[in-house]
């Protein structure tokens, strides 16, 4: 999927994961396509209290070094 998200190119890319490991993994992927990261931050999403489990998310934006392009590219 990430191979697919390159090919088409976009300026900026918003990543949410709630997995660190994944999203480390995924940001260098990205980043040897040609993205820089601006900005990661953590939100906790909700507690489950029968379990005692804290659940968080992680949100990445990030934008294409080559935004020499007079269009911008979003995608949707």
């Amino acid at each position: 999927m990430l191979e697919r998200l390159l090919e088409l190119g976009p300026d900026q890319i918003i990543y949410v994961s709630c997995d660190s490991g994944t999203l480390a993994r995924d940001l260098g992927i990205l980043q040897s396509g040609g993205y820089r990261w601006l900005r990661c931050s953590r939100w906790i999403v909700s507690v489950d209290g029968a379990r005692r489990v804290l659940n968080s998310a992680i949100l990445g934006l990030s934008e294409s070094l080559d935004m020499s392009g007079s269009q911008s590219k979003m995608l949707f």
